[in-house]
């Protein structure tokens, strides 16, 4: 789009219909720009609904155009085989750009400036539907960016991609900048021609409307109500997702009720509570943060968003290119803003795996289970020291619907790698639930001496998952406080170490280096160090074994220690003096 060229008196008028009327009547020409404007400010204006009703009648734009800075083809620089079964041991990650959006996509996202949700939504339902009813296609494709690193790290051990946060940055920037270019014409001002270059090169897929939308938990319900009878349930997006699939990746939850929003809780949620609690389900997450006389509820009567699906005949059996099933979708799904709260997905994971008990052992394309996809959700929300309820109670239900507690990932980890790196070794409700499950896996069978591709059993990775600051900040503890910390920590120790005895663990293993539990715990000087040489040295450890270097837990310890130190090395030298 040249902005130069641009007529923009409509787009800077969106908001004052009256005055939209009066610039159409001396022969101003609405374009696309003018419509997703429109539609962009319309959940909380009342006047710029009306002005997408207003350039609709005028039949000049086609509801389904798109300003020309998008990708009208939605290929460029789209690889052919980005969704592919090739990709399923690493999902493209979509970032989501809002450029390359519908008029009825942005309609039905909702604002996040705080606003009352019944105003937004009445607002997007009218948009929305003058949208359908001019012929705007829900199905219709757009292309997205792929981020090039991932969030997540995969597999424990795995480190997360370093440059992850400034690929983020970098498409936060250059997405900030081409609206701020806009944005400057539309306040009448100069705009500088200087433009940020992208630091990263840039991958491209392609989504859907309906699947996007319900995937990111904005506000189907229009949608779903205007095509009712004629809803193609087993529409697959360029993933192969049908829309069961996709609601079951829900940013907010597949719980939710149908006509619920994600920002009714996640920007909604204040020191008071929230003003609108999206889940019919009585006990549901959400309700300790209702406020009393102010927080409107759902009626239980209120289908969820699943429910909603497969009460319509939807296909819970479907898998999508990767080979992913309903309970891989709802274990995985994240939302948008990266909350530190899970989807809500507690009845709908239940639902599944009780009534299609063929899909709780059943792997996706690149050999990861639901039960790993579980244990995987649970370190995914690593920041948050309160019980989530739903991350530890999804292997319970899992377990009780008949999954096989002795999978293994793609790298060979066991359910205990897993939960060795998920705040075993912590205090608080979280760290009681893990080992509440790491006690039900090993009584379940799960080896205790077993070790991954990379040669690491779940005890090693326990001892070395702790860092000092990153806990710290985690608990919200002062420093002054935290030097009070060792000693709770050494009881959770202790107590881990007991659970994996009881177990049969060979404490005295070594690792495919040659290295002890002992040389692990030397070689990184945390608040934890100290106390847990003694743990292991009173539990038989060897301080004078060498490893494949020939370098003895001391030897280590004396190069390791800050400042000199050398508290574990004199530790460990007295105890062979005894």
């Amino acid at each position: 789009m040249n902005l130069n060229e641009k007529d923009w008196e409509i787009a800077r008028a969106i908001k004052d219909p009256d005055r939209v009327r009066e610039l159409l009547s001396q022969g101003h020409k609405p374009d696309a720009f003018d419509l997703c404007e429109a539609a962009r400010h319309g959940a909380q204006c009342a006047g710029a609904v009306e002005t997408v009703e207003i350039l609709l009648a005028t039949g000049v734009i086609d509801p389904n155009a798109r300003p020309d800075y998008a990708d009208l083809t939605n290929v460029a620089g789209v690889e052919k085989d980005w969704a592919s079964s090739d990709k399923s041991s690493s999902p493209p990650e979509i970032y989501k750009d809002p450029d390359e959006w519908y008029p009825l996509h942005l309609a039905l996202t909702c604002s996040r400036y705080p606003a009352n949700w019944q105003v937004q939504k009445r607002n997007m339902t009218q948009m929305a539907t003058a949208l359908l009813q001019h012929g705007a296609d829900p199905y219709a494709i757009f292309r997205q960016t792929i981020r090039i690193y991932n969030y997540w790290s995969r597999f424990p051990g795995e480190p997360q991609d370093d440059k992850v946060i400034d690929e983020d940055a970098d498409l936060g920037l250059t997405q900030r900048e081409r609206r701020e270019e806009r944005e400057q014409y539309l306040l009448c001002k100069s705009y500088s021609t200087d433009s940020v270059r992208p630091l990263f090169p840039r991958k491209y897929g392609v989504c859907s409307i309906i699947h996007f939308l319900l995937q990111e938990g904005e506000f189907i319900k229009p949608v779903l109500d205007f095509l009712g009878s004629n809803l193609d349930l087993e529409h697959r997006d360029p993933q192969g997702r049908t829309l069961l699939l996709s609601a079951c990746r829900s940013a907010l939850g597949a719980d939710a009720a149908v006509d619920g929003v994600h920002l009714e809780v996640f920007i909604g949620v204040t020191q008071r509570g929230i003003e609108h609690n999206p889940f019919p389900q009585p006990d549901n997450y959400y309700k300790a943060n209702e406020i009393a006389g102010v927080t409107t509820t759902t009626s239980p009567d209120t289908p969820t968003l699943l429910e909603y699906l497969v009460n319509r005949g939807a296909n819970v059996l479907a898998v999508d290119n990767y080979g992913k099933n309903a309970l891989h979708h709802l274990l995985e799904a994240r939302h948008q803003l990266r909350s530190s709260q899970p989807p809500v997905i507690s009845a709908s994971l239940r639902y599944v795996a009780n009534n299609y008990g063929s899909l709780v052992n059943m792997p996706d394309k690149a050999g990861v289970y639901p039960l790993i996809a579980a244990l995987s959700r649970i370190r995914a929300y690593w920041s948050n020291t309160k019980h989530l309820g739903t991350l530890e109670s999804a292997i319970d239900d899992l377990l009780a619907a008949g999954a096989d507690p002795l999978v293994r990932d793609p790298r060979g980890n066991t359910a205990l790698h897993y939960l060795a790196l998920s705040w075993l070794d912590d205090f608080g409700v979280r760290g009681d639930e893990q080992r509440r499950l790491c006690r039900l896996l090993l009584d379940r069978g799960v080896d205790s001496n077993a070790r991954n591709a990379d040669g690491q059993s779940a005890l090693e990775l326990y001892f070395t998952a702790f860092d000092t600051f990153l806990y710290q900040d985690r608990q919200g503890f002062s420093w002054t406080e935290w030097q009070d910390m060792d000693e709770p920590y050494a009881k959770i120790d202790e107590e881990v170490i007991r659970i994996f005895e009881e177990a049969g663990v060979d404490l005295t293993a070594k690792d495919h280096t040659g290295d002890t539990l002992l040389h692990l715990v030397v070689r990184k000087w945390t608040l934890r160090t100290y106390d847990r040489v003694l743990l292991l040295l009173s539990k038989g450890l060897d301080p004078m074994v060498r490893n494949a270097k020939g370098e003895t837990p001391i030897d280590i310890a004396m190069v390791n220690e800050p400042g000199g130190l050398g508290l574990c090395a004199t530790t460990m030298k007295e105890h062979i003096r005894g």
